[in-house]
């Protein structure tokens, strides 16, 4: 009895051989990725509307130019910087030019002058090729004392397609500058000491102010001219840590500039704030 069933296993092994080596040649002309939805090495393409099930593309497909942006919302703050980067993408063979404008504006599509933006205004694309976009908007410290939105809009033009793209802003009326670690007591070192912030800046009413404590010494910050003093002589002030915010609501424009920094390490530290 033995001996049938060794043969039949081994007709059936041989079987399951031949099936697996019969049937692995359908597949030689796909790349081993294709379908993951990520052109990878040896394809042209991968999930797009002109791709084949092999991941080439259809030579009878007409040129496209795809587009996104790596963000459509976004918050920051006075003084701060965004970035935005789309991704511009041949599909088809598309090559060629690619214009983009970007503005700043709110919501009612107003320009905003006071803040920037910095960019390309073309990219060149060759066919099959991906290639970022990176568009930088700078918030002035001068740019709203309420919350506001400001719009990035990108305006992509191309002989294969245009795209629009919009990224709302939340910018919150608040100015929050850092003791960096390993300042200390060294005032070179300071935010005014290594050129983190200039010794005057212009403000609008109503800003909220602030100093973040990111090095790992006390700093007590100073007030005056309509800014409140941080209390010196609470030993849990100024920590490691901690964030000392003031308001600036009941400053009038004009004026003292109000004084704000470090009590603890002299007042060459101190920022004058001119309020609009």
């Amino acid at each position: 009895m033995r001996i049938p069933v060794l043969a039949s296993l081994l007709g059936l092994s041989l079987l399951a051989c031949a099936g697996n080596i019969t049937g692995g040649g359908d597949d030689d002309d796909v790349p081993e990725n294709c379908g993951n939805g990520v052109v990878d090495p040896g394809e042209e393409c991968d999930g797009s509307e002109s791709c084949t099930a092999t991941c080439t593309e259809d030579p009878t497909a007409t040129p496209r130019l795809d587009a996104n942006v790596d963000k459509t919302t976004t918050t920051s703050q006075l003084m701060k910087a965004v970035t935005v980067t789309a991704t511009l993408t041949s599909a088809a063979n598309f090559a060629g030019p690619v214009a983009i404008a970007a503005t700043v504006v709110d919501d009612a599509n107003v320009p905003l002058p006071l803040l920037t933006v910095a960019g390309p205004t073309s990219v060149e694309l060759a066919a099959g090729q991906s290639a970022p976009a990176t568009f930088t908007v700078t918030i002035p410290s001068n740019a709203t004392g309420t919350a506001m939105t400001a719009n990035l809009k990108l305006a992509i033009t191309s002989s294969a397609g245009n795209h629009d793209f919009t990224t709302a802003i939340a910018i919150e009326p608040t100015l929050i500058i850092s003791y960096p670690a390993g300042a200390g007591a060294n005032i070179g070192a300071h935010p005014v000491g290594v050129g983190q912030v200039p010794a005057n800046i212009t403000i609008k009413r109503g800003t909220m102010l602030g100093y973040k404590n990111d090095d790992t010494v006390r700093h007590v910050t100073h007030g005056d001219n309509g800014l409140t003093h941080e209390n010196d002589g609470d030993p849990t002030t100024g920590a490691p840590g901690a964030t000392y915010l003031q308001p600036t609501i009941a400053i009038a424009p004009g004026g003292n500039p109000p004084a704000f920094g470090c009590h603890t390490h002299g007042s060459a530290t101190y920022v004058n704030f001119t309020i609009e």
